[in-house]
């Protein structure tokens, strides 16, 4: 799908439009990260076959680097969908420190049969560089697009808009900071790899829900779930509660999701079920739901325990990255990574788990969950991950 001319494709996500066609995005490059590419393919047929890659950007300068794309089909026209990604120039070859790191942004208006030139939509002061972005589309068709805005010190999460299907875009506006410190397994310091944080709408009432990572909630003593509201379009945001349902633990890679009924999901790994044990850091994968806005949730597992230190190691042990959450009616499909504990010779598989709400759901809490390892072409991604620091 890469149109044979790089070597490796990475940050795949996937979109689809009213009409059915599949939109992915991804970014191949070759394995010494000079030449990079955010490219666009798309399926017609239901994912059976695939048309040649558009290329929206190139690069081959040693200084830059393409990271963290998505992209959006327009639910409510299947003529727009809406490309956007970072890119960011580093001080020198090596990498290590980052000068800019813009928003950037394409669009098609056919359909997918061509794209607009790629223009930047944000570009952060002198400082500070803009990461992770997401759009989605309200009920009215305004364009919100969610990113993380750092520099060495702080960070914060802001929205800009478009009145336009993304001809414009306004200045950012803020949700909230971002006091995300990190995970490690606490009995040994290493580092584990997290990061996450996701913005959906409601389609029907047009209200926004926001998850990230943040330790505010126990003074900086470790990262939970963090959970925002915006009932204005993303004007203005509720303040942000702890979700995560064993609050003593380190809870992190956080998706959501919002089905046509207006219920909500939200999944995250935590640590609740480890041991002393400082040869395995036993992690599972959890499901919460909420009727009532958030107010309430209910939570079932969606994994049993399994080995973290089995991951294999990018910045630390990593399980996440590709990974997604989307509404099924009223039920909710999660793609999700788990080790295969001890097995160093197929580390992780990726799993897609259905839950299904039961008619006596609302009396007993019960919900059915069918686990099975995910096939090809169902990989999604959700893929946050802060580069390193900028010049000061």
């Amino acid at each position: 799908m890469n149109g044979a001319d790089f070597e490796r494709s990475s940050d795949p996500w996937i979109t689809i439009s009213p009409n059915g066609t599949i939109y992915e995005s991804s970014m191949p490059f070759d394995s010494n990260f000079i030449n990079e590419a955010m490219m666009v393919n798309r399926s017609t047929d239901g994912g059976d076959t695939w048309s040649n890659p558009i290329t929206l950007t190139f690069d081959n300068d040693p200084t830059v680097v393409q990271d963290k794309d998505s992209i959006t089909a327009d639910p409510l026209d299947s003529s727009f969908v809406y490309a956007a990604w970072d890119r960011c120039v580093y001080t020198d070859a090596s990498r290590n420190v980052i000068v800019v790191c813009p928003t950037w942004f394409s669009r098609t208006t056919d359909g997918g049969a061509s794209w607009e030139p790629v223009r930047i939509i944000y570009n952060p002061p002198n400082g500070l560089a803009s990461n992770g972005i997401e759009i989605v589309v309200l009920p009215n068709g305004t364009l919100v697009g969610m990113f993380n805005k750092y520099d060495n010190t702080s960070a914060s999460f802001f929205t800009i808009r478009s009145t336009d299907k993304g001809a414009s875009w306004s200045p950012p506006t803020l949700i909230d900071a971002d006091f995300d410190i990190g995970i490690t397994d606490v009995k040994t310091g290493e580092v584990v790899r997290g990061g996450a944080a996701n913005i959906v709408v409601d389609p029907v009432s047009g209200t926004l829900y926001f998850v990230w990572e943040d330790a505010r909630f126990s003074g900086n003593l470790r990262d939970g779930i963090a959970f925002s509201t915006s009932t204005d379009g993303g004007l203005s945001w509720s303040p942000a509660v702890q979700v995560n349902q064993a609050p003593s633990v380190q809870a992190y890679l956080p998706s959501t999701a919002v089905s046509t009924s207006g219920r909500i999901a939200i999944t995250y790994y935590d640590f609740r079920k480890d041991t002393p044990d400082p040869n395995t850091l036993l992690t599972n994968y959890w499901q919460i739901t909420s009727q009532d806005g958030g107010k309430t949730w209910q939570e079932i597992p969606l994994s049993p325990s399994f080995d973290l230190r089995t991951a294999p190691r990018s910045s630390g042990f990593m399980v996440g990255d590709y990974e997604g959450l989307v509404p099924i009616g009223n039920s909710f499909l999660s793609l999700f990574v788990a080790t295969n504990s001890g097995n160093t010779s197929n580390r992780t598989d990726v799993f897609a788990a259905s839950t299904a709400a039961t008619s006596n759901t609302a009396a007993n809490g019960h919900v059915e969950v069918n686990s099975r390892p995910l096939t090809t072409g169902e990989q999604m991604q959700l893929r946050r991950r802060r580069p390193p620091s900028i010049v000061p």
